[in-house]
């Protein structure tokens, strides 16, 4: 029963809200198949969608990236199974012009080795947008920041990443801070007891 209901959450198709964008159709790609060339494909992952454009011949070129950026992966290409890592891989049409499928692909390509990536303003979804249309776009940015209790999270968690990321200095110093101020109490501690030696 497990391994059905594991199934079926797997072949689901991946949840978003269009939040009065575009419409658009997202098919899962029968296992052993390729997508068309210049295709908009994407794969479930923990709490996200990861995208990418399929460039022909078994290859992806997206955005290496992890949700949370914490490091500065480049755009890169891949085969098709490093994309998709054991997940099922899903097409995604739109109702939306975008460019011919020659130049999707050589505007993909044209940005590989890129490693700007920031979650809000340039990742996996804004760099395929920007393949397909022109212009960098996010809707699971869009829908996230839409919520008042995601918004909240979001800052609650960046708020922790900056206490975790100072830069090495800032860390040196306030080390170094605490221990004058230990040396000064130690200090501090032994001339009073010298003192009431002394009486």
């Amino acid at each position: 029963m497990k391994a059905i209901q594991q199934r079926r959450k797997q072949d689901s198709t991946p949840q978003h809200d269009t939040l009065a964008g575009p419409r658009w159709l997202d098919s899962l790609l029968p296992e052993g198949a390729e997508p068309c060339p210049a295709a908009h494909i994407l794969t479930p992952r923990r709490g996200y969608l990861h995208h990418g454009i399929y460039v022909g011949q078994g290859r992806v070129v997206h955005y290496a990236a992890h949700a949370l950026g914490l490091l500065r992966s480049p755009v890169e290409e891949v085969s098709l199974a490093d994309f998709a890592q054991g997940r099922r891989i899903w097409t995604r049409w739109t109702d939306l012009p975008s460019y011919h499928r020659e130049e999707v692909i050589r505007r993909a390509r044209s940005r590989v080795v890129e490693t700007r990536y920031q979650l809000l303003r340039n990742n996996c979804e804004h760099f395929c947008e920007w393949c397909l249309r022109g212009a960098a776009r996010s809707y699971q940015v869009e829908h996230f920041l839409a919520s008042r209790t995601a918004l909240m999270r979001l800052l609650v968690f960046l708020s922790i990443l900056s206490g975790c990321q100072r830069p090495a200095a800032t860390r040196s110093a306030g080390a170094q801070t605490r221990r004058s101020a230990r040396e000064r109490l130690r200090n501090h501690g032994t001339r009073a007891i010298e003192g009431a030696v002394d009486a």
